[in-house]
């Protein structure tokens, strides 16, 4: 029991940070080839994924006291599913813009940063004995499905933002599957 949960720590750590990884392996193609951005241009709009990560980390500092480690992924999760649509609506509609494709991303950094530090909180939980290792294979995995995510994502957004905004749509439904799997677990374990 203690090696499914901790699979679904990893699980759901390593899809939310896909959900941004494919931002990052695509958006730059969309923002510069489809929007005719500049890079200097790209980097401030990019800035709103930066700033709701660390939104994201302060709320989870505020309020991992008050709720349990399954409520925040899955709200981290779903924060991130509800952005990603949104953004997938609005371009899917015609609306292709720097706010439609960067301002949605500001609420996946928000979510990025509930669900992560949380799920590795409850990764090493599972067996505190190995934390440094439970961390370190949380991190790895976070990093190699990011990369895949990244990879696959460079790929579709040569199509258009649609197929990038399908695909982070689809692995943040994989990653709040996941996270709905996770038992009730409070912040201490």
């Amino acid at each position: 029991a203690g090696s499914s949960a901790f699979w679904i720590y990893v699980g759901t750590s390593s899809l939310t940070s896909a959900v941004f990884f494919g931002f990052l392996g695509g958006a730059p193609f969309i923002a510069m080839t489809v929007l005719g951005m500049t890079p200097a241009g790209y980097s401030v709009w990019f800035a709103l994924c930066a700033i709701g990560y660390m939104l994201g980390n302060f709320a989870t500092a505020r309020l991992s006291e008050r709720f349990r480690i399954k409520t925040m992924m899955v709200t981290g999760a779903v924060i991130s599913l509800a952005a990603t649509s949104l953004s997938l609506a609005l371009i899917a509609g015609g609306l292709l813009s720097p706010l439609t494709l960067f301002a949605p991303m500001l609420f996946v950094g928000f979510g990025n940063g509930l669900v992560l530090p949380t799920a590795t909180a409850g990764g090493v939980s599972v067996m505190p004995q190995a934390a440094g290792a439970a961390a370190g294979m949380l991190g790895a995995c976070q990093i190699g499905v990011g990369a895949l995510s990244s990879i696959l994502a460079a790929l579709l957004a040569t199509g258009g933002a649609v197929g990038l905004l399908l695909l982070m749509t689809g692995i943040a439904i994989a990653g709040l599957g996941v996270a709905l799997s996770a038992k009730r677990v409070n912040a201490a374990g």
